[in-house]
């Protein structure tokens, strides 16, 4: 017979998620309740059936995190190029006005260093936000991780307070091998990633302590990758940064990775850094683990695939630029949205001097190259453009002259890759150095001077 009751909601038969404290921590159940009925159709018992879901909510928890960021990014990116068009010709003039030094003392030149410094440190601000959200892999290079991790301790043992005692725990290189394999990253990114976590280490133990520094090999199994999303089926080497610290509360562990959310007070921390650890981590196809009590301080442990087989180490290439005399007065066409930068890219080029034609987005920029297109030597474009952008124009350049050297810019390192498939032959970062496009500028035509530049897909110059 069908219980009655089953047919109508009643609170204390229905599903419920409880939390529920354990010895390994909190873990998450769903359950069912349902009564059970005699003959009559009266309830006698009530039943329940439980189902541990702890893994799906932390994988839930996750996945919302990854949202958030994605959405951050997206607002960082509008705000990024903005500030990027902002500062580049702050940087750009300072530089000029230093170089030039028409009509200015020792003190107006040092005002003149204080602006470009102060524009680098509003630019290197602009790229962490840019790394937190939308981290990119940067330069990477096969790397001896427990040799970079030895070069932290060495910096950290110099400059950490002596009541805090530095412990290590790494393995022993084995003849002229690595101790642990090596891992794809970039140095310096990686660097960052160790020094963020030893000084919030540091700043949980303002009385003393002790950190711990490991490190060594992981097999990271299908059951161990299913409670990440960043994991992957593999081998990785793992990193641990320990301290005996305060801890961290749960309701702060849930924010901790979040941009700008700082626990410290004001003009101490810009809340920054777990974010960028975390950023540059996943850029690597690493990802991390945090373990944490209140009063027992807090683990950090960081995972980066190893490398399978022999990989040779990429090393940078440098360029030495060189102005070939006879660019001097080459035909450049340079094409910008913002006018600020534009007067500031006329004022820069004209003044070594070479001849423009200024366009203010990629569309103008087809006209004018159309009209002059057999004495334009050379294209300087920005990407995020109304009317047609840069990459569109790029492409459409392309199907007039598959030969003419092409320099793409913008304050979205992330543009780079698409700049450079688009038939871009080198790309510069935004705000750029006044030397760093002059050195550009000349290497693209004494380049193609030499000899006719293919463009992408090959690999582009970028600065």
């Amino acid at each position: 017979m069908t219980c009655p009751f089953q047919s109508q909601f009643i609170p204390e038969f229905s599903n419920a998620e409880d939390t529920v404290p354990l010895a390994d921590g909190l873990h998450s159940y769903i359950t069912v309740k349902f009564p059970l009925c005699d003959a009559t159709g009266t309830p006698y018992a009530l039943c329940g059936i439980s189902t541990d879901i702890t893994e799906k909510k932390h994988l839930e928890a996750q996945f919302y995190q990854a949202q958030r960021l994605e959405s951050l990014g997206t607002l960082a990116g509008g705000i990024a190029h903005d500030l990027n068009n902002i500062l580049t010709p702050i940087l750009t003039v300072a530089q000029i006005l230093q170089l030039t030094q028409k009509g200015l003392d020792d003190k107006g030149l040092g005002q003149l260093k204080l602006l470009e410094t102060s524009a680098r440190r509003g630019a290197s601000l602009v790229k962490q936000m840019l790394t937190v959200t939308r981290a990119s892999q940067g330069e990477q290079t096969a790397i001896d991780l427990v040799a970079l991790l030895r070069e932290e301790i060495e910096i950290m043992r110099q400059s950490f307070p002596k009541a805090i005692a530095i412990q290590v725990d790494l393995p022993e290189p084995k003849a002229s091998e690595p101790a642990l394999g090596m891992i794809l990253a970039d140095p310096t990114y990686l660097h960052q990633i160790i020094l963020n976590l030893c000084i919030n280490a540091r700043d949980a133990m303002a009385n003393g302590g002790t950190l711990t520094i490991a490190a060594t090999t992981v097999v990271v199994d299908e059951a161990m990758a299913a409670k990440d999303l960043d994991a992957q089926v593999g081998h990785y080497a793992g990193i641990t940064v320990a301290d005996t610290g305060t801890g961290i509360a749960p309701e702060v562990q849930a924010r901790m990775f979040d941009p700008f959310f700082t626990t410290k007070a004001p003009g101490q921390g810009t809340g920054l850094g777990l974010a960028t650890v975390r950023g540059l981590v996943k850029a690597n196809q690493g990802f991390l683990q945090v373990f944490s009590e209140v009063g027992q301080g807090t683990q950090f442990k960081i995972y980066f695939p190893l490398i399978e087989g022999q990989v040779t180490a990429q090393v940078p290439t440098e360029t030495t630029p060189r102005m070939a005399p006879g660019n001097r007065k080459a035909l450049i066409l340079v094409v910008e949205d913002e006018e600020i930068v534009r007067r500031m890219l006329r004022s820069l080029l004209e003044s070594h001097p070479y001849r423009l034609l200024l366009a203010p987005n990629g569309a103008a920029a087809l006209d004018l190259y159309r009209q002059h297109q057999g004495d334009i030597q050379l294209v300087v474009t920005d990407i995020m453009m109304p009317v047609l952008d840069g990459l569109v124009f790029i492409e459409s350049l392309r199907t007039l002259n598959t030969e003419i050297p092409i320099i793409a810019f913008s304050g979205l390192p992330s543009h780079e890759d698409s700049a450079l498939a688009s038939g871009a032959n080198y790309f510069l970062n935004k705000p750029f150095d006044a030397n760093a496009l002059l050195d550009l500028v000349a290497i693209a035509l004494q380049q193609a001077e030499a000899a006719p530049l293919t463009p992408s897909p090959r690999p582009g110059l970028t600065v």
